[in-house]
């Protein structure tokens, strides 16, 4: 009779064990969805970060060069010492590449897109500009390339540069601090 007793109250709980297991099971699996699905998006959110990051070092990137084909320029033209040419030279043959993977990074937002172009007819504009006050200088002297530096045209160009740049800087900034709290929400 004891013998007994005890399975029955085995048999009594097993449908139990059962739907708890399925229970559990479903749970397990609930949760593995879940948790692959926020690493995807924790990923894509990486994607965009890393995206962003690279668009900020792009625009550092032409603005550093540009600076160097000015200083570059500057250089020549208060020395009239081809040597000082070099760092101009440089720039203008690494810009075009740095600002076509900028242009290609920027495609996917239209402001940036917007901002890109007038970019790149500003820094054409400014090109011509470093270029003929070049030119003036092997040409004419020192004198003749001043009073073209002091019409302020190399400086008021390159302040539109600045700020359109800084106008993207601000807005990938901002992107980059939105993709992160999205990120950090998501952990």
């Amino acid at each position: 009779n004891n013998n007994r007793e005890p399975i029955t109250w085995k048999l009594a709980f097993r449908p139990f064990r059962s739907v708890g297991f399925l229970l559990l099971t479903g749970v397990v699996v609930a949760n593995a969805c879940a948790s692959y699905w926020n690493i995807s998006t924790l990923a894509a959110k990486n994607r965009l970060t890393v995206h962003t990051h690279e668009v900020l070092t792009r625009i550092e990137e032409t603005l550093s060069l540009l600076k160097d084909a000015e200083t570059g320029q500057r250089g020549y033209l208060i020395t009239g010492e081809p040597r000082y040419l070099r760092p101009y030279e440089d720039a203008a043959a690494g810009i075009p590449q740095r600002f076509k993977r900028l242009g290609e990074l920027t495609a996917d937002n239209a402001s940036q897109q917007a901002r890109t172009e007038k970019l790149e007819h500003l820094i054409a504009e400014r090109f011509e500009e470093l270029n003929l006050t070049i030119a003036l200088r092997k040409e004419n002297g020192f004198d003749a390339v001043r009073s073209v530096v002091l019409e302020d045209r190399g400086k008021t160009g390159m302040d539109e540069i600045r700020r359109l740049m800084a106008e993207m800087e601000a807005e990938e900034r901002g992107l980059l601090q939105a993709r992160t709290m999205e990120a950090d929400t998501r952990v």
